[in-house]
């Protein structure tokens, strides 16, 4: 029965690190585990599914962030993949339930009332001009793009470096962020951050009129332990002896 489809989620954190590990043909191997840890980020949707449709068991890999969290959808039919990779499928080296791979620090943006609040009010603000000036203070404007796509960005956290002061971007990437008057002829420095992709510190002087826009790449390093959901996996012996037990009462 073939798998057309399966959704991969990050569970729990692996500690080890993927740059300290030996390389070998599939990706790399743990001396912590013991185990090999298969390289899953280069490959295609329906290469992962036919990977995790042939193996059983248990096994570590790493993944790509945009490969996690979302279904994985397969034309039919199934194309091949390297008749190497498969051949060490068949050894055992790879498995099917849990997938274990490094994980990097996700930046936070400081939860104050103070940012929550910015974050409500500035976000949603229509973006014109690159800095405009209250009273109070001035207000520089941008947007945070996907770099290989250039699609806006939702979410994003921009945030005044070393001050509880940012606000996150709109559904189509746009900011407004207000910077104290006092600071309009300091350089300042702006946090840009985002789950899933390279975190970005940009220095400006508030008072430049030109809009900010801002290339995020993805980060493909912070990886976390992964389940398999869905699709289908081909039992033992005893998994299925125990199946028609219970069914048999």
């Amino acid at each position: 029965m073939p798998m057309k489809r399966i959704h991969l989620a990050i569970d729990t954190p692996c500690q080890q690190h993927w740059q300290k590990m030996k390389s070998v043909d599939t990706g790399r191997f743990c001396d912590h585990c013991q185990k090999t840890v298969v390289d899953f980020s280069g490959l295609t949707d329906q290469q992962i599914v036919e990977v995790v449709n042939q193996s059983t068991g248990s096994t570590c890999g790493r993944f790509r962030l945009s490969q996690l969290n979302r279904k994985l959808h397969v034309p039919t039919p199934a194309s091949q993949a390297p008749v190497r990779f498969f051949s060490l499928l068949a050894a055992g080296l790879l498995g099917y339930q849990t997938v274990k791979a490094e994980t990097q620090p996700l930046f936070v943006v400081p939860a104050t009332t103070q940012a929550s609040e910015s974050f409500g009010h500035i976000a949603n603000q229509l973006v014109v001009d690159g800095a405009t000036s209250t009273d109070s203070s001035w207000v520089i404007t941008g947007r945070v793009v996907e770099k290989s796509s250039e699609t806006g960005l939702a979410g994003v956290s921009i945030v005044l470096k070393g001050t509880s002061t940012g606000v996150s971007t709109d559904s189509a990437g746009h900011f407004q962020l207000s910077v104290p008057m006092e600071q309009k002829d300091d350089l300042i420095t702006l946090v840009v951050a985002s789950i899933g992709f390279q975190t970005q510190e940009i220095q400006r002087r508030p008072d430049q009129a030109t809009p900010m826009l801002v290339n995020l790449n993805e980060d493909t390093t912070a990886l976390g332990e992964v389940v398999v959901v869905g699709g289908y996996k081909k039992l033992s012996f005893w998994q299925r002896l125990k199946n028609r037990f219970r069914a048999g009462h």
